[in-house]
This record gives C-alpha cells, sequence and structure tokens, in this order.
C-alpha cells in the first residue's frame, strides 16, 4: 500500500503489475490505468509498459493500443515515481501527472508504506454484489461495485474472491467478498 489509495501494485511471479485511478471529484477528470513490468528490474529501476482500458473492454486484448506508453519506475528506498513517455489518456495537471523523472524538479512520488499480500489485480465486468463471511458462510450485504471498478484480490474462497476496493474519486478503502465470475484479468495471460 502507498501513501496514496490511487495506486495499487502487486509483484507476482518477479514481475510488478500495477494500476493508478483517480477521478477528480468536482470537475470531469480523470486518470486511469495499468502497468506491468517490461523486461528485469534494478534495486533503483524498472521498466513498465502503461496501458488503459475502454469502457465495456476489460481485457488485455482489447485494449485501445493507441495508449500504450512505455515508461519506467524508480524507487529510491521506499518512494516511487512512475515516469511514462507520454501521459496516459485523461492523466495531467490535478488528477496525476507522470512525466517527470527523479532528475526533474518536483517529480510525483508515492511512498510504500505497508506490504498487504495480494494474489491479483482484476476490473469488475458487470455489477456484483458484495457479500460478507461468516465460517463459511456468505450472506450478500448491502452495496455493490460497477463495471469499470478495479480491484486487488486478496483471497479466494469457493466461487468469491475477498478484495479491496479504493474508491477513485473519494480513496475509501473498502474489503469485502465478490463472485469470482464478475472479475476478469487486466493483463495479459502469456
Amino acid at each position: 500500500m502507498f501513501d496514496s489509495p490511487n495506486l495499487i501494485v502487486l509483484k507476482s511471479e518477479g514481475k510488478v503489475f500495477g494500476y493508478y485511478g483517480f477521478i477528480h471529484q468536482i470537475l470531469p477528470f480523470s486518470c486511469q490505468f495499468f502497468f506491468m513490468q517490461n523486461g528485469a528490474e534494478s534495486a533503483s529501476e524498472i521498466g513498465i509498459d502503461s496501458f488503459s482500458l475502454d469502457a465495456g473492454k476489460y481485457g488485455y486484448e482489447n485494449r485501445n493500443k493507441d495508449y500504450d506508453i512505455s515508461g519506467k519506475i524508480f524507487i529510491k528506498n521506499s518512494d516511487w515515481i512512475i515516469q511514462t513517455t507520454d501521459s496516459p489518456p485523461g492523466c495531467g495537471g490535478a488528477v496525476g501527472s507522470f512525466l517527470k523523472g527523479p532528475e526533474d524538479s518536483h517529480p510525483t512520488s508515492y511512498t510504500e508504506v505497508e506490504e498487504v499480500p495480494a494474489i491479483a489485480i482484476r476490473t469488475v465486468i458487470r455489477k456484483t454484489f458484495l457479500f460478507d463471511k461468516k465460517g463459511n458462510v456468505f450472506s450478500r450485504r448491502r452495496g455493490y461495485f460497477t463495471s469499470g471498478d478495479v480491484v486487488a484480490v486478496i483471497e479466494q474462497s469457493d466461487i468469491y474472491s475477498y478484495v479491496r476496493f479504493s474508491h477513485p474519486a473519494t480513496g475509501k478503502i473498502t474489503t469485502v467478498w465478490v463472485n469470482r465470475k464478475d472479475l476478469e484479468n487486466p493483463f495479459p495471460t502469456h
């Protein structure tokens, strides 16, 4: 976890996968993109490819390739700077700037504050209801996620996934069970 709830990073099978999502609460601006490691990493630098998904198209193979952008993650102690060669769609200014690196004046940095074990990053593909679990019994609770929401999967049980969701406008964190069939992998599967 980072000091910004808008950033999700997962380390899996020796690679880094991530998502940044921010929606301005007042103005009609948003910045949302996924990224993944594209090669070897050093102690302080990771090459990445970033991409965005159009509404209703949640798999990597359905992404808009016009928004494929390369970049790097720079790590110093627990501070991360994400720098892309071009602005991801909708990004810049108040919703997130990713053009500056560690040598530039005032780059945006994110501080890693805690490690939370996670299995995967997934996109919600349709309205999915929320569930609580007591023992082995799942019971529906009030609320739901909508298509396009992005979650970190923490645990799986039967047909359910226990997920962590950070609302991209408010930063409010929700941890809850959802039906696994309502989630899709936004990253390439090869």
